[in-house]
């Protein structure tokens, strides 16, 4: 994906602890690799998309199941590079607030779980 994430929740911190925390973020997608393949995996699986609807309906759930996934790996890499750095995380945002990093994690959990949901709810009301 392109780096947006980390531009946008980085800004303003000292570069060497930018790039540090842009690292670990980036290897943190390679090692949620597998949470990120069960993910996509259920919700394709469990998604409405082939269900009867017409190709709009099919095609708003299946963007809301590609939505979900990105949202939780985000997630899931941004949760690696915390407990990676651990206290120096919380230390570099207290110190350099930015608020586009609590806008980062609720609008991410926001989406993962609705759209998730939002997927999984309409696969299962046309089992």
């Amino acid at each position: 994906h392109p780096p947006l994430i980390n531009r946008l929740i980085r800004r303003g911190l000292p570069r060497e602890d930018w790039r540090a925390l842009c690292y670990w973020h980036e290897l943190g997608h390679l090692q949620t690799l597998p949470l990120a393949l069960i993910h996509a995996v259920w919700l394709w699986r469990r998604r409405s998309a082939f269900h009867p609807g017409t190709l709009a309906s099919r095609l708003v759930r299946l963007a809301a199941a590609l939505v979900a996934h990105e949202a939780a790996w985000e997630l899931a890499s941004e949760t690696h590079v915390l407990a990676r750095s651990g206290r120096d995380y919380r230390r570099l945002y207290r110190q350099r607030p930015n608020a586009l990093l609590a806008t980062f994690w609720a609008g991410m959990a926001g989406l993962a779980l609705l759209g998730t949901v939002f997927s999984v709810w309409r696969a299962s009301q046309h089992r």
